[in-house]
This record gives C-alpha cells, structure tokens and sequence, in this order.
C-alpha cells in the first residue's frame, strides 16, 4: 500500500510540475509574442519616419535643382543681352583675354 501510495504522490508531483512548466511556457510565449508586437511597431514606426525624411530630401532636391536651372537660365539671358548692348566692349574683352593668356604662354615657354 505504501508503494502505491508513494507511486501516486509521484504522479501527482508530475502532473503539477508539468503544469507549471507549461503555465511558464505559455507566459514566456505571451511575453515573447508582446515584445515582438512592440518591436515589429516600433520598425513600422521608424519605417514611416525614413520614409517622409526622404521624401522631404527629394523635395528639397527638386526645389534646389530648379532654383540652379533658373540660375543658369538667367545668366545665359544676362550674357546674351549683354552682349547685344555692348558688342564692341565684348570684344574688346575677347581680344584682350586672348593677349593676356598670349603673353603668360609665350612667356612660360621661354622658361
């Protein structure tokens, strides 16, 4: 009778220490899946975050090429209006920076 009483109580224990292993397994899957939740969030999040710093970039790239085509498109208008006004000013310029480079040539072939 004692062998089977003993036999019994072992069981039992068993049974209970089976029971919290899986009460414990059950909670660790419960707070593995929470922190998973919040990191899986918390990558949307920062995602999202990436995501409008690079449109906010494009914009700024856009709006920034745009102004130096403006830019461009200016000075090509200033030029050629300048040129236009003053036809002999521009070549005297012309001919004077074709002297100029002339001279520094001639004289750096001399040395």
């Amino acid at each position: 009778m004692a062998i089977e009483q003993g036999s019994r109580s072992g069981a039992s224990a068993a049974a209970a220490s089976a029971g919290m292993m899986e009460n414990k397994g059950r909670e660790l899957g419960r707070k593995a899946d929470e922190a998973g939740d919040r990191l899986s969030t918390g990558l949307r999040d920062k995602a999202h975050e990436i995501d409008a710093t690079r449109q906010h970039l494009q914009e700024r790239v856009v709006d920034a090429k745009d102004n130096l085509v403006g830019s461009v498109q200016d000075g090509r208008a200033r030029v050629a209006q300048g040129l236009q006004d003053n036809p002999t000013r521009t070549l005297l310029l012309t001919a004077g920076i074709g002297v100029l480079a002339g001279l520094l040539l001639a004289r750096r072939m001399r040395k």
